[in-house]
């Protein structure tokens, strides 16, 4: 396979994952009880935002046109995260928190990988995994002040 075709695999996985994250937080922005940990999801929804428009950029500068759905993954990720709602902001946040680690083993295997345009690393470095581990701590802590 040559190296471009690989590299907007790569890049179209990554941003299905992204879909699939604006589409969980806002499933679980409509139904979270407590005002200040709907301020800090919201935060990391518009992070997710962000990258989406950032990786459709990747995908633009490859002459790509940039996906606009999450496929399976996303249909999975909405399903498992409406099943948490029902048992509250602890699992729902929980849910968010599985598939924040999801996408920071998505960053670090697209890192690792040979075919990844360089850009494309640069943002994944400097930006994506540093808000992936950013937003895990914040939902770890979330998590922690809501008690058992």
């Amino acid at each position: 396979m040559e190296q471009s075709k690989k590299n907007t695999e790569v890049l179209h996985e990554v941003l299905k994952g992204e879909i699939a994250a604006t589409e969980t937080y806002r499933q679980v922005l409509e139904k979270l009880d407590d005002d200040a940990n709907r301020n800090f999801v919201n935060k990391m929804y518009d992070d997710h935002e962000g990258a989406v428009s950032r990786l459709k950029l990747h995908a633009a500068i490859h002459g790509e046109t940039p996906l606009k759905e999450s496929g399976a993954w996303g249909t999975f990720a909405q399903a498992y995260t409406g099943a948490a709602k029902i048992f509250g902001d602890k699992a729902a946040l929980g849910a968010l928190e599985s598939g924040e680690e999801h996408g920071l083993t998505q960053y670090q295997d697209a890192l690792n990988d040979e075919s990844v345009d360089p850009l494309f690393k640069a943002d994944i470095r400097n930006t994506f995994i540093p808000q992936q581990k950013n937003h895990i701590q914040s939902l770890d802590s979330l998590i922690s002040g809501l008690g058992n």
